[in-house]
């Protein structure tokens, strides 16, 4: 049973592909890593990360990152759609709505870097450095602080979990410029970034773990140290 049960633990979150000069986590469908919930409260964010989808031609929707109010109202979600288009949703305690979306495709099996951000009341979407997707709403309070925020999975809405790998996840709390991100994108960050919240550098096999005995850790000095479900 031990020997089983390492197997499923091995095979879902083994670092084993790169991106760049790191490594990534592989995500079967089955699993997703749980993050504290971070405050989106009324102010400018960005979350970015690397990732590849595995389901190529799955024609399903791939869950990259949510995060949401327990009552229900509030929560920011980030998937890849049914048609291979990376799409972001942001709900207020109001229920009023911001979707982003782009026609370009990210499914093919290769590394895209992503990039989901607010700035003020403008809402945007980045793939490879490029602006892909922006939307302009001004929303009321997007607490979203009550529910656990999760990696590769939604935290309210029920749905497919990635099947894919992701690498160099960074939550961010103010806008990053186009330059920033391009030039960031290609580093391995030092983790003393002005307005970086958490940094996951997704380089943890299964017999590594961060202070406090969590399983993803957090670079950014934050503590913001994720554990993975399974």
């Amino acid at each position: 049973m031990k020997k089983t049960f390492l197997f499923i633990v091995c095979y879902l979150f083994a670092a084993a592909y790169g991106q760049g000069s790191g490594k990534a986590l592989n995500f079967d469908g089955s699993g997703y890593i749980g993050v504290p919930s971070f405050s989106f409260d009324n102010r400018d964010f960005a979350v970015s990360m690397w990732a590849t989808n595995g389901g190529v031609g799955s024609g399903q929707i791939e869950n990259l990152w949510g995060s949401g109010y327990t009552g229900g109202n509030q929560d920011v979600e980030f998937v890849i759609l049914d048609n291979g288009t990376p799409y972001m949703q942001v709900r207020d305690a109001s229920f009023s709505i911001v979707a982003v979306s782009t026609t370009t495709r990210v499914d093919d099996g290769a590394w895209h870097h992503l990039v989901f951000m607010r700035q003020g009341n403008v809402f945007s979407m980045y793939v490879d450095g490029n602006l892909s997707g922006s939307a302009t709403r001004a929303l009321g309070d997007v607490d979203a602080t009550g529910a656990q925020a999760r990696i590769g999975d939604l935290s309210l809405l029920t749905g497919r979990r990635l099947t894919g790998r992701l690498d160099e996840v960074r939550v961010w709390s103010r806008a990053l410029s186009q330059d920033e991100i391009r030039h960031k994108m290609t580093e391995r960050l030092t983790g003393t970034e002005p307005g970086l919240v958490a940094y996951y550098r997704m380089d943890e096999g299964t017999d590594n773990t961060c202070p406090g005995g969590q399983d993803v850790c957090d670079a950014s000095g934050n503590g913001n140290h994720g554990v993975k479900f399974y």
